[in-house]
């Protein structure tokens, strides 16, 4: 903030008199110039008599922080300091059940986080979010959903798919075993009729 300073005789409101200067002359009073905030500005610009006001802004992303406007005041002096523009923010995200975020912490504008389900999940919803210059997220979270492996191709099971939270599992009829792949199913009198002949 500036003052009057040393040396200066006010006469109105919005002049003053230079002591020892020449008779009858008055200067207008004038307020230091001003520069705009770092990734914002202000309008309009050169104005710094009495009485002028001085409005700011903040580019796309930003957020005014301070006063948005001064004044220029009769003691040479502005109504507010200058403000300042901050990087919005965005709220933070949790990651949706049965999946996972790529990034965690803060989020500032234009970050993006993308989402992931663990397996047997498949997402539901946007596969990723941008922090927006209203502190907004473009999307709501996504959802995982568990996966029916049994809804296609019976899961590749040879006779009946159970489906569980996050996989599915084979089973066989009666009479009937398991293959080694999980899969299959085969005779089970043969199978053993198989075993013994290996094993004699």
């Amino acid at each position: 903030m500036f003052g009057m300073g040393e040396g200066r005789v006010s006469i109105s409101s919005d002049t003053y008199a230079v002591p020892n200067g020449p008779p009858g002359v008055a200067y207008v009073v004038q307020c230091p110039a001003l520069t705009p905030p770092d990734n914002g500005s202000l309008s309009p610009t050169g104005v710094n008599s009495y009485n002028d006001e001085v409005m700011f802004t903040c580019n796309q992303g930003y957020q005014l922080e301070g006063a948005s406007s001064v004044r220029c005041q009769a003691n040479r002096t502005w109504s507010s300091s200058l403000p300042t523009c901050r990087v919005v923010q965005c709220p933070a995200l949790t990651p949706p059940d049965n999946g996972s975020l790529s990034t965690t912490g803060v989020s500032y504008y234009n970050d993006e986080v993308m989402f992931t389900c663990n397996q047997g999940y498949e997402l539901e919803g946007a596969s990723s979010v941008r922090c927006q210059a209203n502190q907004t997220w473009s999307s709501s979270v996504p959802t995982c959903t568990d996966t029916d492996e049994c809804a296609a191709v019976n899961g590749r099971c040879d006779h009946i798919c159970s489906n569980f939270p996050g996989g599915y599992r084979c089973f066989c009829h009666l009479g009937f075993v398991l293959m080694a792949d999980a899969h299959g199913c085969g005779e089970q009198f043969i199978i053993i009729k198989e075993l013994l002949a290996v094993g004699t």
